[in-house]
């Protein structure tokens, strides 16, 4: 009896954290779908609207909102890419809290680190899982750095090519892609003597 009265007071108090009220609405994009689906998710949006709530008076804010909408929903199911646009959105929206109110600058793409690709707008799987990433982000500028070193020398564009081919195979899986970085970066270490 006391088991199934806990039982029923946890699901009064976590439901409304992880179950967002616009999870009924349909239909809902994969975004979405990831997000009503996984409780971690659901409890970041609720932290996110929560801290938009404190500042959706200032000026440009709901554009930058939608902007955000958008950058999220990108993230089709990957449940890290989302969670990483939650993260930078909470912070980004307590700041202006802490920071009296006052927008420092606009918001920036999903990863404001990451690739200067990341805005060129429509990102397959493996892409968007890399934009959203910081470290496959600083992966990605380190292997375009040493191939920029070497681009010029016989079938090295070939071989890029190849290995484009072979990380984007990965598609949104973080350890296929981190070991096609590793990989080619160990590579062009060692075949021409770059760091």
């Amino acid at each position: 009896m006391v088991r199934s009265i806990l039982v029923v007071l946890f699901l009064c108090v976590v439901s409304p954290v992880w179950g967002q009220s616009w999870c009924t609405n349909a239909p809902l994009n994969p975004t979405e779908q990831t997000i009503c689906a996984t409780p971690d998710l659901g409890w970041r949006d609720a932290q996110m609207v929560q801290a938009y709530d404190a500042v959706r008076h200032l000026p440009g804010l709901p554009a930058q909102q939608q902007g955000w909408l958008a950058q999220r929903n990108a993230c089709g199911w990957n449940a890290g890419c989302i969670g990483a646009a939650y993260d930078r959105r909470i912070a980004a929206l307590q700041g202006l809290v802490t920071g009296g109110g006052k927008p420092h600058a606009p918001m920036g793409p999903l990863h404001p680190t990451g690739p200067a690709w990341c805005a060129d707008g429509a990102l397959n799987p493996t892409e968007q899982t890399i934009c959203a990433s910081p470290e496959l982000g600083q992966m990605d500028r380190y292997m375009g750095d040493l191939y920029n070193q070497v681009r010029s020398y016989p079938g090295v564009a070939t071989d890029q090519r190849n290995w484009l081919a072979a990380r984007n195979a990965c598609r949104a899986d973080h350890t296929c892609i981190r070991a096609a970085y590793e990989s080619r970066i160990s590579g062009l270490q060692s075949r021409y003597g770059i760091n």
